[in-house]
């Protein structure tokens, strides 16, 4: 159940954040976090630029 829901708040903070905020291609943090259920965790700790 906790998978379910990180991907989807994945999916969901990559469709709202701007392409300059996100690091790498959207597209491909949304095919990988679909591999694994890691995926999303690492989108929300790798993938997303601080301001």
């Amino acid at each position: 159940m906790r998978a379910d829901r990180a991907l989807i708040a994945a999916l969901r903070d990559l469709r709202r954040r701007p392409a300059p905020e996100v690091r790498g291609p959207k597209v491909a943090w949304a095919a990988a976090s679909f591999v694994h259920f890691v995926a999303p965790v690492a989108y929300f700790t790798l993938g997303r630029r601080r301001s």
